[in-house]
């Protein structure tokens, strides 16, 4: 548990550089805007869940035996 809170430690600071070089991109939006970094956060998490979604859904038809068996 301890090297996940230095993980956090160490990459605040490059976080927080990249947010300010990005500011300059963003229209009228703060980096630190509560509700945009919760609208990215579950954007994210809403293309990672659809993008793994449709080989989960492949696989689950597919008969384990029979894919043993053509390897």
């Amino acid at each position: 548990m301890m090297s996940f809170y230095n993980l956090l430690l160490r990459l605040y600071p490059a976080s927080s550089g990249v947010g300010r070089s990005m500011e300059a991109l963003l229209a009228g939006v703060k980096p630190t805007d509560g509700p945009t970094l919760a609208a990215a956060v579950a954007l994210s998490l809403v293309m990672t869940i659809a993008g793994s979604l449709v080989p989960t859904l492949r696989a689950l038809r597919v008969d384990p035996i029979t894919a043993l068996r053509s390897e």
